[in-house]
C-alpha cells in the first residue's frame, strides 16, 4: 500500500510539472518552493516508515501481561473498556467514503476544468497524510486501548498492529480529505451560500469516525484529536499554499 502511494505520488508529481509549464489556474498554481519541500517531506517520511514496518515485531504475552492501566492518563482511560465490531465497520466505512469524497469537486465545472491542478494537490494531501501517519505510528508505538483491556483474550492483542495508535489513522486521512473539499470548494466559491455547509461537513465527518474509532477500542481520545489537528491541517494548508494571492486594487 506505501509503495503504491508512493509511486502514484512520484507520477502525479512528475504530471504536475509538465502541466506547470503550460498553464496557471486563475485559483492555484504550482510552486517550487512548495512543491519540493512536500515531495521532500514525503519521501522522507515514506522511507523510513517501509524499513520500520519490515522491522515491526507483535507484542509479546510478557509485555502484555504487564501493562496497568492506571498507567494511562484519566482522559484516555475509558477507552480502554470499548471494543465494539460494529463501531470499527463503521469507521472504515467514513474513512473510504472521505478519501473518494474530493471526486465530487469535479461535479462543479470551474473545478472540473482545472482538474490538472486540483488533483496533483489532493495525492499531495494524501500522500503526506498517510506517509506522516504511519511514521509516527511506527515510531511512537503506543498502544492501542484494547491492549488493555482485561475481558479480552490475550490472543486478539498480540500483533504488530496492536503498537499503532498514535495518531488515529482514520482520523487524520478522514479530515485531510474533507477538509481538502471544503477549502477547494470556498476558494473557487467565496461568495456560495454553501459554504457553510461544506466547511460543517467537513468537521463532522472526521469528528465521527474518531468517534467510532474511539468506540472500537483502536484509539484514545487523544490520538483521535491529533489525527483530526493534523488532517485537518494537511487538508486546509496544501490548497492554501497554492492558492494564488489576489492584487488589491
Amino acid at each position: 500500500m506505501k509503495q503504491f502511494i508512493l509511486l502514484l505520488f512520484s507520477l502525479i508529481t512528475l504530471q504536475h510539472f509538465t502541466f506547470a509549464q503550460k498553464h496557471e489556474s486563475e485559483v492555484y498554481k504550482f510552486k517550487l518552493g512548495v512543491d519540493i519541500p512536500v515531495a521532500t517531506l514525503t519521501i522522507g517520511t515514506a522511507i523510513p516508515s517501509f524499513i520500520l514496518q519490515k522491522k515491526a515485531k507483535p507484542l509479546s504475552y510478557d509485555e502484555i501481561n504487564a501493562l496497568k492501566i492506571s498507567d494511562i492518563n484519566k482522559f484516555d482511560r475509558s477507552a480502554v473498556y470499548r471494543y465494539n465490531h460494529k463501531a470499527e465497520v463503521s469507521s472504515d466505512v467514513f474513512q473510504y467514503a472521505s478519501m473518494v469524497s474530493p471526486a465530487l469537486l469535479f461535479a462543479d465545472k470551474k473545478v472540473r476544468q482545472d482538474w490538472k491542478y486540483i488533483l496533483p494537490m489532493w495525492i499531495e494531501t494524501f500522500a503526506l497524510t498517510t506517509t506522516l501517519t504511519s511514521l509516527t505510528k511506527l515510531t511512537v508505538k503506543r498502544k492501542r486501548p484494547y491492549v488493555y483491556n482485561p475481558d479480552l483474550p490475550i490472543e486478539q492483542k498480540v500483533s504488530s498492529n496492536a503498537t499503532a495508535s498514535f495518531f488515529s489513522g482514520h482520523t487524520s486521512i478522514s479530515a485531510a480529505s474533507t477538509f481538502f473539499v471544503a477549502k477547494v470548494y470556498a476558494d473557487y466559491h467565496p461568495d456560495s451560500k454553501w459554504k457553510p455547509l461544506m466547511w460543517t461537513g467537513a468537521a463532522i465527518i472526521p469528528a465521527i469516525t474518531g468517534l467510532c474509532r474511539y468506540g472500537a477500542g483502536k484509539h484514545f481520545f487523544t490520538d483521535v484529536i491529533v489525527g483530526y489537528a493534523i488532517g485537518s491541517a494537511i487538508g486546509i494548508g496544501i490548497p492554501q499554499l497554492h492558492k494564488i494571492k489576489q492584487k488589491k486594487d
